[in-house]
């Protein structure tokens, strides 16, 4: 902290992230570091959360006020260009002042994070300043997201950033785990994890505050050690119970467990205390984490409250707050949870409900009226709590605190009893679930609504559930089969703008089953009825739909032009939340085309849309493009770095985690540099293709050169009906893995398979969902293949991929095109060409590490030596049945291998001996050692 403050001084931001389990001491060294800096001439700013319930931006919510007074006496006004219209803007953190009367625009939310950076700059141009944020693992997704706006926004103001969280089950928060992987790469942020004390610091602890002699402690410490793990607080409280039952020694440590062993003594404390006082600490723990007299006194009824308070702090379960007069807190979450855990549910409930009453009438925040009134439902107060809760879950709304509103909605929800209002608040909750990036909650409460709510509610959720469907890509015909039973029984009349709205989503989910063409006809029809109606509204809703059917490359120019129409109607109509798939779609038709201009540009928007809505599903797509773009230069060390971002990000989307695209863009990256060689061993070449995605397992066979079982995939997958594969977005992909498996085995007859599906994408990069697999030019492909096949015009498709590969700035896609082309001049005896190329292919690979292009550089040559028809006239599976044959495989095994009848595999049998000469299986595999065929 002393090196952090050095750093802070001189005008660098720091933040320091302080984890550890309960009771390691987080709260102390945050509290004695901001005292010392403060009378060190340091200002200092601290919040926290509470479990309970508070405000989307809780942990703001104090620093907040205190820069607002300043704002406001003058203090810090005179550094801002406008003071007011910041003051407005911290109001909304304070969740005191919704951003706007209706859907908030895109500017509003980093308005308000703008505000709070200024005012922050503002204050730091006075002197340093320490933001102290404490239990940052109760903090909910809008002010993690602020945390991170802070924390990036002002790397050059003299900032200190002392945050504390738990970093244990079952408080800790992998969505602030998640938060905090992309910060922890900026410079000036570190972590800080306390562990247990060591027997050696037991020992100091017990001779400094237990008295224990020195010739006892060391016995004693191990004892305690054991006992307490070395939690600072549970020793602290174990000895305190030891000192007032006759001190500390081995004879009066308790075989009981230390957590049970501190409950008891805070719950001793508990029953020492007079009768008013033992309510008033009941009712302070049911109030929050901290407390004011005020409202203490305001619950209790009755002035006998104050002394009830210097009592409890006297016997060390309550603190006074430092700087806040009349502000109390518990001494630690532990102590308050043990008090609460001591009330039966009954006497919680009447707490609650006396709390709420008292509190309705004295300016208590709405979120803590919502907390109370639903704790206390149980008791007749269910019309209170909805109320409250809707209000707390439109501010949360108001302010793009998304994940807040759906809890809230929910609750609301849970407790209405009218059933058409339920399910009405279960589309509002399902709705931010949406924004929140929750897709798996959404789409379970628009699926329940859908075929179990009121039926005025169906058609509305079925929709809905098919735009939550599509987010990650889920199959289509579950929200086709939802959408058309909606259909059928909702309103029939053509011009009703839900029936269009459903038109357009049940158009979008055929083709996502693959059908397309009839997709894109419904979708179309979609459209022509809501230009009919004149809503901009509705047409962005339909253009929103239509942006997604289809995949064909010859489509791409059609998504454009909508995407283009859409970005003019979402930004008249303020529905921001349709700029996200904009950007992403100008994304992928930018790398397709090589338009790096287009890319970076497409990026930017997904960036800014992530960060101005709170999306941060854009911000995962934004990281997807930055791993193409990192891949395809050749940076793998960021594209690393990317990739374990991604994991991180895609796992806070509920359910529907992303570790599919991650385990494929990982094997893209980790291809390139060799590491795919580390999992060698744990391949066996007998994996069922049914257990996995085909065309991957075929990826993995073909990256270790594993021939045969390379073989097996790729016919049997040829085999099955390539149609259905190649409706599906995972077509370029599977094309791209078809073809590299082809070339490995340099089988022409599979090559002129598979050419003629290329030809679609021709003059185009390949590319497969959203960067999650990015192969670079078509035409290399095109060139390897007619190369292979010995026909078409290989030089012209090769110079045709070099010429986009350039275009694009990709040296990775170059480097492979000059590696094939090599290839193609050695095979057709240009020499000349295939040193030109290679030492180019070379060039490139050695400056950026790729290892996987310098291994197709060090085979060429090598692997060409026996073709085929030089092996007495064996076709080519002849060849590999014989190279088995040298490995000791029965014609029970061959058939297994190569998933062959074993009459078919008798027969290879058969044919080689009569082609070879060789009278026995034994002289087969003598043979076929002679050949080079056993040499790995």
């Amino acid at each position: 902290m002393a090196e952090a403050w050095a750093a802070t001084e001189r005008g660098a931001r720091q933040a320091i992230f302080v984890g550890g389990e309960p009771g390691a001491g987080k709260s102390r060294l945050v509290a004695e570091a901001c005292t010392a800096l403060h009378n060190g001439g340091a200002a200092v700013l601290s919040g926290g959360c509470i479990a309970d319930f508070g405000p989307p931006y809780q942990p703001f919510e104090r620093p907040v006020h205190s820069l607002l007074d300043a704002i406001l006496d003058g203090t810090l006004s005179t550094s801002l260009a406008d003071p007011g219209a910041v003051a407005e803007r911290l109001r909304t953190i304070t969740g005191r002042l919704p951003p706007s009367a209706g859907a908030p625009g895109m500017d509003v939310r980093l308005a308000t994070y703008d505000a709070l950076v200024q005012v922050l700059g503002a204050a730091t141009r006075q002197r340093p300043v320490v933001l102290a944020l404490e239990d940052l693992h109760w903090a909910g997704t809008s002010a993690l997201q602020l945390l991170s706006y802070v924390t990036e926004q002002t790397a050059e103001m003299p900032l200190l950033l002392l945050v504390t969280h738990r970093t244990t089950a079952p408080d800790r928060s992998e969505e602030l785990q998640a938060s905090l992987a992309p910060l922890s790469r900026l410079e000036g942020v570190r972590r800080l994890a306390l562990g247990p004390l060591d027997t050696a610091e037991v020992a100091e602890f017990l001779v400094r505050e237990g008295g224990v002699p020195q010739r006892q402690v060391e016995a004693v410490a191990v004892a305690l050690r054991e006992q307490t793990g070395g939690n600072p607080f549970l020793l602290r409280e174990v000895c305190a119970d030891l000192l007032g039952s006759g001190g500390v020694s081995l004879a009066t440590i308790r075989r009981e467990a230390a957590p049970e062993i501190a409950r008891d003594a805070v719950l001793q404390r508990l029953r020492g205390l007079a009768a008013p006082s033992q309510q008033v600490l009941q009712l302070a723990a049911v109030l929050g984490e901290e407390v004011t007299a005020d409202a203490v006194v305001a619950v209790f009824g009755s002035d006998a409250a104050l002394p009830a308070l210097d009592e409890i702090t006297a016997t060390g379960l309550l603190e006074r707050v430092p700087g806040w007069e009349g502000t109390y807190r518990f001494v630690h979450a532990l102590t308050r949870q043990a008090v609460i855990g001591s009330l039966p549910s009954s006497a919680l409930a009447r707490h609650h409900e006396r709390i709420a009453l008292a509190l309705e009438d004295s300016g208590a925040s709405v979120e803590q009226l919502a907390h109370h009134y639903s704790a206390a439902a149980v008791l007749g107060h269910n019309e209170k709590a909805v109320r409250y809760l809707i209000e707390a879950a439109r501010l949360a709304e108001g302010g793009l605190a998304h994940a807040e509103a759906t809890r809230l909605y929910g609750r609301a929800a849970a407790l209405c009893t009218d059933a058409y209002e339920r399910d009405a608040l279960m589309l509002l909750s399902a709705r931010c679930a949406l924004l929140a990036c929750d897709f798996a909650r959404a789409r379970e409460l628009y699926l329940t609504v859908a075929t179990q709510g009121d039926p005025r509610h169906r058609l509305r959720a079925a929709v809905e559930y098919e735009v939550t469907a599509w987010h990650t890509g889920r199959p289509g015909q579950r929200a086709l089969d939802v959408l058309t039973t909606a259909m059928r029984d909702g309103p029939q009349a053509p011009d009703n703008p839900d029936q269009i709205r459903a038109m357009a989503g049940l158009g979008r989910a055929i083709s996502h089953t693959g059908d397309h063409e009839r997709g894109e006809s419904m979708v179309a029809n979609a459209l022509e009825l809501a230009r009919r109606s004149g809503s901009d509204d509705l047409l962005c809703d339909t253009l929103g739909a239509a942006l997604h059917v289809g995949t064909s490359p010859s489509l791409r120019h059609t998504r454009l032009h909508r995407a283009s129409e859409l970005s003019v109607l979402a930004a008249r109509t303020g529905k921001w939340e349709y700029l996200g798939p904009i950007a992403y779609h100008r994304s992928v038709i930018a790398y397709q085309e090589g338009d790096l201009e287009g890319l970076a540009s497409a990026r930017r928007s997904l960036e800014e849309v992530a960060a101005a809505a709170g999306h941060h599903y854009w911000a995962y797509l934004a990281g997807c493009v930055d791993f193409g773009t990192r891949l395809i230069a050749a940076d793998f060390t960021a594209a690393e770095s990317s990739c374990a971002v991604l994991l991180r990000m895609g796992r806070t989307f509920g359910d529907d985690n992303t570790e599919g695209p991650y385990g494929v863009q990982s094997f893209m990256l980790r291809r390139e540099t060799g590491a795919v060689e580390r999992v060698r061993h744990l391949i066996t070449g007998h994996e069922l293709a049914a257990d996995h995605w085909p065309p991957a397992l075929l990826a993995l066979y073909t990256e270790l050169g594993m021939a045969a079982a390379a073989r097996r995939v790729l016919e049997q997958s040829l085999g099955d009906d390539l149609e259905a594969e190649r409706r599906s977005a995972r077509w370029p992909a599977t094309l791209g893995y078809f073809a590299e498996a082809a070339l490995l085995l340099e089988d022409a007859e599979i090559a002129a398979r598979l050419r003629p599906f290329f030809d679609e994408f021709a003059g185009l990069n390949l590319i497969m969902g959203p960067f999650v697999a990015v192969f670079g030019a078509a035409d290399r492909f095109i060139a390897a293949l007619d190369s292979l096949m010995g026909r078409g015009s290989p030089e012209d498709a090769f110079g045709a991929a070099l010429e986009l590969d350039k275009r694009t700035h990709a040296p990775l896609h170059q480097a492979q095109t000059l590696a094939a082309w090599a290839v193609h001049a050695r095979r057709v005896g240009d020499a000349d060409l295939a040193r030109t190329m290679e030492r180019d292919a070379r060039q490139l690979a050695t400056a950026s590490g790729m290892v996987r292009v310098l291994a197709t550089l060090d085979r060429q040559g090598r692997h060409r030596g026996a073709r085929p028809e030089q092996l007495d006239g064996l076709t080519e599976r002849e060849t590999e049945v014989l190279r088995l044959l040298g490995e000791g495989l029965s014609n029970r095994d061959l058939a297994q291998r190569l998933t062959i009848s074993e009459n078919t595999a008798a027969n290879h049998v058969r044919s080689i001996m009569m082609k070879t000469g060789c009278s026995n299986r034994t002289q087969a595999a003598m043979y076929a050692s002679s050949k080079g065929l056993l040499a790995d």
